[in-house]
C-alpha cells in the first residue's frame, strides 16, 4: 500500500511539473495582433456582428484575428450571438421588422426556431442571414486561416454546452489554433480542467495571482474608467509576460490606438482599427520629402520643419477620386505641439510640449467614404517632421 500511495504522489508532482513547465511560452510580440471584434462588421454600416458575412470581411483585409460570441439555444446548439435576447440584434423573417416586446432570449427557442423565424439585422439586405452556428463559423476560420478568440457569453451555458464548444473548436481548428474567453470562472476553470495547454482569457485585473494560478491570458478593458478605478495595466502586462503568459484589450476604439498601442499589449481587439499594413493593398503610399508637396498648407517649413500657427492646417491633396467600399487610412505623424487630426469619420487632439517630437500613430478602416486627411494647429507651437499616410483599397 505505501508503494502504491508512493507512486501516486510522484505521478501527482511529476503531472504539477508538467503543468507549470511545458505551458507554451509565446514572446511578446513587437506589434499587437489586431483582432477584429465580432467580425468585421463597423457598427453594423457594413455587415452584421458575429455572422459569417462579418467573418469573410476580416480576411478579406487581411486580419489574421477574430472574436466571436457565443450563445445557446433551447436545443443546445452553440450559435455565434453576442446578447441573450434577440431583439436588438434581429428583425422578423417574414417581413424584416422589429423584434417588438417583451424580450425573447435564445434559450428559449430551438435552432429551427430560430432560423426559421428571424434574421440578422443589416443594411445589406444580401447579407439578411439566418444566425450562424459555432461549427459553420469555425469552418470560415479554418478556410481562410483565421485565429478565433471564441467568448463564451454567461448566463445559459451548461457544462455540457461548453464541453461541445471545446469539442467543436478542437475538431475543426486544431489544438493551438484558437483562444477562449470568458468573464464566467467556472467556465474558465473547467476547460483548464480539460485542457492543460488551451490558451484562456478572462478580464480579471483585480486578482492577476488568479490568472497565473489557471495560466490564463490577461484581458483587460482598455479604458480604466470602465472599472471605476485605475489599474496599473503597464505592470499588469509585464506580470503577465514574466509567466510566459498574453495579454490583449478590449475593444479598443481608433481614436486611442496609439496611445494602446505603446503599453505592451500581444492583442488590441477593435470594431474599426485595421489591421497591419500591407502594402498589396495599398492605393496611396507617401511620406513627406521635406517640402510637404503632397499636401496644402498655409504654415511655413523651415529646414524641412512645417512650422504651423493656431488654425493654420496642413491638408492632404486629392489623391482618391471616388468613395471606397472598404477602405484603410494608416497614418505616423512626427510632430509637437498641440493639434488635431481630422479624417474620415475621425477626430482627435493630442499635445506634445516636449523637446522631442513624439510619433502618433493611426490606422483603421471606413466604408463607403472618399478618403480624406488633415491637421489642424490649436497652438502656435506646432511643428510637424513628418508625415506617413497610406490609403488601402480592399
Amino acid at each position: 500500500m505505501k508503494k502504491i500511495i508512493s507512486i501516486l504522489l510522484l505521478s501527482l508532482i511529476a503531472f504539477s511539473c508538467y503543468f507549470e513547465n511545458r505551458m507554451p511560452i509565446e514572446p511578446k510580440k513587437d506589434l499587437p495582433d489586431i483582432v477584429m471584434h465580432r467580425g468585421l462588421h463597423l457598427f453594423g454600416k457594413l455587415a452584421p456582428e458575429n455572422s459569417l458575412d462579418a467573418i469573410s470581411l476580416t480576411s478579406r483585409v487581411g486580419a489574421k484575428f477574430i472574436e466571436i460570441d457565443l450563445n445557446v439555444t433551447k436545443d443546445h446548439e452553440i450559435i455565434l450571438f453576442h446578447d441573450s435576447e434577440i431583439n436588438k440584434a434581429l428583425n422578423n423573417a417574414s417581413d424584416y421588422s422589429s423584434v417588438e416586446g417583451e424580450y425573447i432570449y435564445c434559450n428559449t427557442l430551438t435552432l429551427a426556431e430560430l432560423r426559421q423565424n428571424y434574421v440578422l439585422k443589416a443594411e445589406d439586405p444580401a447579407m439578411r442571414r439566418p444566425v450562424p452556428t459555432l461549427e459553420e463559423a469555425l469552418i470560415i476560420c479554418k478556410t481562410e486561416g483565421l485565429y478565433p478568440y471564441i467568448e463564451i457569453k454567461e448566463g445559459f451555458f451548461t457544462k455540457q454546452d461548453v464541453r461541445k464548444t471545446y469539442d467543436t473548436a478542437i475538431r475543426i481548428m486544431g489544438k493551438g489554433n484558437f483562444a477562449i474567453t470568458s468573464f464566467s470562472a467556472w467556465i474558465i476553470e473547467f476547460l483548464r480542467s480539460l485542457d492543460r495547454e488551451l490558451s484562456l482569457y478572462r478580464d480579471m485585473i483585480e486578482d492577476v495571482e488568479y490568472l497565473k494560478k489557471y495560466r490564463i491570458n490577461y484581458y483587460p478593458h482598455y479604458e480604466p474608467s470602465w472599472y471605476g478605478y485605475i489599474p496599473d495595466y503597464e505592470e499588469n502586462i509585464k506580470s503577465m509576460h514574466r509567466e510566459g503568459l498574453l495579454a490583449s484589450a478590449w475593444t479598443v476604439p481608433k481614436e486611442a490606438y496609439d496611445t494602446i498601442l505603446v503599453k505592451g499589449y500581444d492583442g488590441i481587439l477593435s470594431d474599426d482599427v485595421a489591421p497591419m499594413f500591407n502594402k498589396a493593398f495599398a492605393i496611396y503610399n507617401d511620406r513627406t520629402d521635406g517640402m510637404f508637396s503632397s499636401y496644402i498648407t498655409s504654415g511655413t517649413i523651415v529646414d524641412n520643419v512645417l512650422n504651423l500657427k493656431a488654425g493654420q492646417e496642413l491638408e492632404l491633396k486629392e489623391t482618391v477620386a471616388d468613395s471606397l467600399y472598404l477602405g484603410g487610412l494608416y497614418f505616423n505623424i512626427e510632430a509637437k505641439g498641440k493639434f488635431a487630426i481630422e479624417a474620415n469619420g475621425f477626430y482627435v487632439e493630442r499635445e506634445n510640449s516636449l523637446d522631442d517630437y513624439v510619433t502618433y500613430k493611426f490606422q483603421y478602416l471606413f466604408h463607403k467614404e472618399r478618403p480624406y486627411f488633415k491637421i489642424k494647429a490649436l497652438d502656435d507651437k506646432v511643428r510637424i517632421k513628418s508625415v506617413w499616410l497610406a490609403i488601402c483599397d480592399f
